[in-house]
């Protein structure tokens, strides 16, 4: 912007100059000097030199070189400093409805450093959406000025024909460097706002063409805890926001993440990519409050990083810009045992979503002690490959350390048991997507086997034929030299 704003004020500087009588050429070039590129200035020494320029100056190409420089200054002065001296920020945020607007909403705790939006309508989407096209809007602005004024240096003969083709361009059309411009617009909200009530607003948008980037944190309720405020039975309606980034994944164009606190490695690679992603993003994390869900503070990241063991909340990644067709696009990097169907404890045990759930105090509802008369108890792991006649007669448990080597048993619900058998349909989507587990590459490699063995069996086929013809000609020479 700054060598542009020179170049333009330098070629104000010789128009001026070129249409001066020789004599007033160094008093017009000091008065130039003095004005140190400020408009305002240029603007009115212009006005007091009128009578002393000659009649070969373009008036037309002179004003549009003016209104260049005071455009280009303005952007600079916008770009460096801004209204509030800090410059232009480089994130706008936006946040939902919810448990993070709350938290935002009230000073001291918002010690943002950046443009910050609490929405409380539930709206947040739409407002995002909204504060992004207009930010779009004044990128394109400032990318005509730029274009105008490289037309101006490089091309002046063309620049009056091309200035009005310029006025009528669009966002769609910028360059990638020039949407780079653009200050990333950040939305965030919890699953409820987002994935639920919003779910409709969100898929519109992320289907779409604005480079929105939404943070949306994962409660993972599982349809199965209710708040305390709420006296109902535990709920039996599955939890859709679980697969929030896998139902993103049928947009297409969008690049989603799927990541955790708990495994930070990861969470910077999907932060990464979504941000640098050129269109709508989506990033699905699960950030779990001790408060809301019930366990020690200290645990925090280790609760994170068990629900990614436990399949409840399996990381993976698509770049919609990376190599290949849609499957090879995906990677499950970061979760434990991606070949298998669950994760392991330390101990060497395969955990479940309901080993994970017994963690929190809000699924206690889902856990019910073993009693002495209760069908034959078996590791809910086992229980899960059970038919339904086999499970008639079993009773499906989990363990929890008691301490001192003592374990306690609990019998667990039908309803976990579902949510168990969800999650793990989930996992094998993403196995099978992925190109980890799929039942189609063993019918590929059957039907590869078939046309080997087919050719092979050709191939025998001809070679016998070839035997046989060269069996019968050396049997005719024998008999001719038998007879000789």
């Amino acid at each position: 912007v700054q060598t542009a704003q020179q170049q333009i004020t330098d070629l104000i500087r010789e128009s001026l100059a070129d249409a001066l009588p020789a004599d007033d050429l160094d008093a017009l070039a000091r008065g130039l000097e003095h004005t140190d590129s400020r408009q305002a200035d240029l603007t009115v020494f212009i006005g007091e030199a009128e009578n002393a320029i000659g009649s070969a100056v373009d008036a037309a190409k002179l004003h549009r070189l003016v209104e260049l420089a005071r455009g280009l200054a303005d952007l600079a002065r916008r770009l460096e400093k801004g209204r509030q001296g800090f410059g232009r920020s480089r994130v706008g945020l936006v946040l939902s409805a919810g448990s993070a607007a709350e938290w935002a909403g009230g000073f001291p705790h918002n010690p943002f450093t950046g443009p910050v939006v609490a929405d409380s309508t539930g709206d947040g989407v739409q407002l995002a959406a909204g504060l992004l096209e207009g930010q779009l809007r004044q990128t394109t602005d400032d990318a005509v000025l730029l274009r105008k004024a490289r037309l101006e240096i490089e091309h002046p003969a063309e620049a009056t024909r091309l200035w009005a083709e310029l006025e009528a361009l669009r966002w769609q059309e910028l360059s990638l460097q020039e949407k780079a411009r653009c200050p990333v617009m950040l939305l965030a909200g919890d699953s409820n706002t987002l994935g639920e009530r919003g779910l409709s607003q969100l898929a519109a948008v992320l289907g779409g063409e604005l480079p929105l980037k939404a943070l949306v944190f994962a409660d993972l309720d599982l349809g199965l805890g209710v708040p305390p405020e709420i006296e109902l039975p535990v709920a039996t309606a599955p939890d859709t926001t679980a697969n929030l980034a896998l139902l993103t994944l049928s947009q297409r164009s969008a690049s989603v993440a799927q990541t955790s606190i708990g495994k930070p490695a990861h969470f910077q690679k999907s932060l990464e990519q979504v941000i640098t992603y050129k269109g709508p993003a989506l990033l699905h994390v699960h950030a779990p409050s001790p408060t809301r869900h019930g366990f020690d503070l200290e645990r925090t990241l280790e609760r994170a990083s068990e629900a990614v063991e436990a399949r409840v909340f399996p990381l993976f990644r698509y770049d919609p810009e990376g190599k290949g067709v849609f499957g090879s696009r995906i990677t499950l990097d970061g979760n434990p045992s991606p070949l298998g169907e669950w994760g392991e404890d330390s101990g060497g045990l395969s955990i479940t979503p309901a080993h994970w759930a017994l963690g929190e105090s809000r699924f206690n509802d889902c856990f019910i002690p073993l009693a002495e008369n209760d069908p034959e108890p078996l590791p809910l792991v086992q229980y899960l490959q059970c038919s339904a006649e086999e499970r008639s007669r079993k009773t499906p448990v989990v363990e929890q350390s008691a301490g001192a080597g003592d374990a306690r048993r609990f019998r667990v619900t039908e309803q976990l048991i579902r949510v168990s058998e969800d999650r793990l349909h989930g996992w094998r989507v993403l196995q099978e997507l992925a190109g980890l587990v799929t039942p189609f590459t063993a019918q590929v490699q059957q039907e590869a086997e078939q046309r080997v063995l087919a050719a092979h069996q050709a191939e025998l086929a001809a070679q016998a034929s070839v035997y046989e013809r060269r069996i019968s000609v050396l049997h005719e020479e024998i008999l001719a030299q038998t007879r000789q």
